[in-house]
């Protein structure tokens, strides 16, 4: 009973909220989607606090996830940078991860590994959200927000562990209206990516603590993750993305740049090369499958390594199609989808040698055709 009312609790409250500050001008709008998720989740909290059916390890992480996204907010409207926004979280995850250690429910070195991939998380997915908003995709973020929701529900049932079942079914409300309401300027708003990264820190944490394996808590992220790291990188190898950094001004001014969203992820390039729908469609259409591949790699009883590969091996497919869709020349999208095709056949046949089930073979012959299917427009409309 307490985690449908604090589910309740939270739909209403995120819903009444972002409606409220929709009619509200100036500076709300700075606030005006990740504010109402935030007030929707400490109201929650407050009701499975009082009705004391939520166990200590829920109502902790929830609690830290609302510390982390209201600090990063905070910074975020301050216009610190981004290395100081870094201390911040930090912060709230060694903490957070330290009263874990000390009440016995983690090793230091699984504590260590949560605070690394914790701050890597959180910054992954503030990155994404923020290049989303200024693309004018500002519904994309809940949608995907959502969809991860409800995978790591099925997971929590299966583990089983209620807590991880409430947390998530509580975040799913109070994200929800965000995907059903339209975004009014998602650009202005600077409070929704340190919300959603505080948020997905802590269901991660608390899915890996109950038992899933890192492939199932990453499978959310399997593929803006991918888009975010690509993004990185490219900034860094290619002459244009150094030439970028360059024009800002000394090494701090870099590496501000560098941390900052702007208007080069992939999913936004190919945004501007088609159509905001579009893109967004090809994201949520391939994390909707990411998520399917991790619960049917979980029932199978793969080893999480090989589920992580088979993730790898399905955001690689996305990115091509995305960079076809951007200009990649017919001839190099076939000769990179031949390689693809190797890598998948490569990781069937180890699957097999390592699990002995000729099944596991088909799973990545699978993920590589769908992606030479989705790829057949493309390669019949372009040329040379």
């Amino acid at each position: 009973m307490g985690m449908i009312l604090a589910m309740v609790v939270a739909l209403v409250a995120s819903a009444g909220a972002a409606l409220l500050v929709r009619a509200l001008p100036g500076w709300r709008e700075r606030i005006g989607r990740g504010g109402p998720v935030w007030l929707g989740l400490a109201l929650a909290l407050l009701v499975l606090g009082l009705t004391g059916e939520a166990p200590k390890l829920a109502l902790i992480l929830l609690g830290a996830a609302l510390v982390a996204g209201l600090v990063e907010t905070l910074l975020v409207l301050a216009g610190a940078p981004w290395a100081l926004r870094l201390v911040g979280q930090g912060l709230v995850i060694v903490a957070t991860l330290g009263v874990e250690y000390l009440r016995g429910d983690l090793f230091a070195s699984t504590a260590a590994i949560g605070v690394a991939g914790g701050v890597v998380v959180f910054n992954v997915v503030a990155f994404a959200t923020r290049g989303a908003q200024l693309s004018g995709a500002g519904r994309a973020p809940a949608l995907l927000a959502v969809a991860g929701a409800v995978a790591l529900v099925v997971i929590a049932w299966g583990i089983p562990n209620p807590g991880l079942a409430t947390v998530v079914l509580v975040v799913a409300a109070a994200v929800l209206p965000l995907a059903v309401l339209p975004a009014v300027r998602p650009e202005a708003d600077q409070a929704l990516g340190p919300v959603l990264a505080a948020v997905a820190w802590a269901t991660g944490l608390y899915a890996w603590l109950a038992n899933a394996s890192p492939a199932m808590v990453l499978a959310p992220l399997a593929i803006i993750g991918l888009d975010v790291v690509w993004t990185l990188v490219r900034r860094l190898l290619t002459r244009a993305g150094r030439e970028r950094l360059a024009s800002t001004g000394g090494w701090w001014r870099r590496l501000n740049a560098w941390a900052e969203p702007a208007d080069d992820l992939v999913g936004q390039r190919a945004a501007a090369a088609t159509s905001v729908p579009a893109a967004v469609g090809w994201l949520a259409g391939f994390t909707v499958v990411a998520l399917g591949l991790s619960i049917v790699t979980w029932l199978l009883g793969t080893r999480w390594t090989f589920a992580a590969a088979l993730l790898l091996l399905l955001g690689l497919g996305w990115l091509l199609l995305q960079l076809a869709s951007i200009g990649l020349r017919r001839a190099e999208l076939v000769a990179w989808l031949v390689g693809l095709t190797v890598v998948g056949g490569i990781l069937g046949v180890g699957g097999h040698l390592i699990d002995g089930r000729w099944l596991i073979v088909l799973l990545p012959l699978v993920v590589v055709a769908g992606v030479w299917l989705a790829a057949i427009p493309r390669l019949r409309a372009r040329r040379g």
